[in-house]
């Protein structure tokens, strides 16, 4: 439970949780339609291959969805081991194409942010300065990166449901 203003061990406030909460709830981000849709089930693994995302794509929306899901400390099971990416994946790929674009659009100024900011990949930082980053461009009070603050919004919640959905969540 709380522990003082930040939710233990997790490096965020209960303001912030809930402000992402009712943000996320405001936002239909992915087709009506596909949260209706059984994807309990997504199939994962070795032989699991991509529809949406690109190959290049594929382990930052992996690392983003696992630090959306375990934070900063470790603590299996997480988004992997709950086949996130894989749900992430199946949804955008059902999305409505304006939903589509809006993500790799994201995608794309994630990679340019972290390029200007940290000079490298997100991928390439550590589980600790990936969560910084993100943090800081969720705090809409310090950051001036609406179309991150968006992206993260979109990640979030497709990272939640395909947790929450999966038998890990």
């Amino acid at each position: 439970m709380p522990s003082g203003k930040h939710l233990q061990g997790s490096g965020f406030s209960r303001r912030e949780v809930l402000r992402f909460l009712g943000s996320a709830s405001a936002l239909p981000l992915v087709h009506p339609a596909l949260t209706n849709d059984t994807l309990v089930q997504v199939a994962a693994g070795a032989s699991w291959q991509p529809r949406f995302l690109g190959p290049g794509d594929v382990e930052t929306v992996a690392s983003l969805s696992e630090c959306v899901i375990s934070g900063p400390w470790p603590r299996p099971p997480g988004a992997r081991e709950g086949a996130v990416l894989e749900y992430i994946d199946l949804a955008l790929s059902r999305a409505e194409p304006a939903v589509q674009s809006s993500f790799n659009e994201g995608l794309s100024w994630l990679d340019d942010y972290v390029s200007r900011s940290m000079r490298e990949r997100f991928t390439e930082l550590d589980r600790d300065q990936q969560h910084q980053l993100l943090t800081a461009v969720s705090d809409t009070s310090r950051s001036h990166e609406p179309k991150g603050y968006a992206f993260l919004t979109q990640i979030k919640q497709l990272t939640i449901e395909g947790y929450y959905r999966s038998e890990t969540g």
